[in-house]
């Protein structure tokens, strides 16, 4: 495990390799560069961006990866509690040497984290705000609300599992052409009694049928990537079943 400086922002972060993983989990380096790109791929995340080269034995450039704690933890998720225990001790301990003991170096530390909490309040904040205003957008544009589903309609939930499983679209996908061409049919109250009376909207199965099938007709496969698909409207490769 390393410190690793990012230009973006000039802070310093903790990264482990590919390598140290397979040590500490008793795996092969291959067995571990496998799950490593299994992640990244189903995530949608280049592979590049993690991308590093070690020199081997042999005096040979070999390829490994170097990963953040997020994507770490990650990939740990299918290791055994014994394996996760070895990694996740070994991040404590490393973090914990990080910690500053200068009383002048606490206090700026604190600033800082206080400053990215705010950042990321107000960023949350922000989110908030725009989701609702969208709601209330769309609230004024359907204007329709039902008492219960109609036949001929489909909340989002199901839409977004009945596409992913006729097409394998991931749901940030499904989300993004729902958002960018499929206006809701209405609103259904929630009859739960927990939901206190709130909404939410319904969409025309023939509205979502025909968008996905015209969206499905527009992509083309990746030349590099053959198990990804790009479309003009979407920026990142994504999987598809054609």
């Amino acid at each position: 495990m390393k410190l690793q400086t990012y230009n973006n922002n000039n802070t310093t972060a903790l990264t482990m390799t590919s390598l140290e993983i397979a040590e500490l989990t008793g795996k092969t380096h291959a067995h571990v560069l496998r799950d490593i790109e299994k992640i990244l791929n189903e995530l949608n995340i280049a592979l590049a961006n993690f991308g590093s080269t070690y020199t081997d034995s042999w005096n040979r450039q070999q390829k490994c990866y170097s990963l953040d704690k997020q994507l770490t933890m990650t990939l740990l998720a299918g290791y055994s509690i014994t394996l996760r225990s070895k990694v996740v001790e070994r991040w404590l301990q490393l973090e914990q040497q990080l910690l500053p003991t200068n009383p002048l170096d606490m206090i700026i530390m604190q600033a800082q984290v206080m400053k990215q909490q705010q950042e990321q309040l107000n960023q949350i904040t922000d989110n908030v705000i725009s989701i609702n205003e969208k709601m209330e957008s769309l609230e004024t544009k359907t204007g329709t609300v039902w008492a219960s589903m109609p036949t001929n309609c489909v909340s989002k939930s199901t839409l977004v599992a009945a596409v992913n499983k006729r097409y394998g679209l991931p749901t940030w996908v499904i989300e993004q052409v729902l958002s960018d061409k499929v206006l809701p049919a209405g609103m259904v109250v929630n009859a739960h009694d927990s939901a206190g009376g709130m909404k939410y909207f319904v969409y025309y199965k023939k509205d979502i049928t025909n968008t996905f099938k015209q969206f499905v007709a527009e992509c083309t496969k990746d030349a590099k990537a053959k198990t990804k698909y790009n479309h003009p409207t979407i920026e990142k490769k994504f999987k598809l079943v054609a």
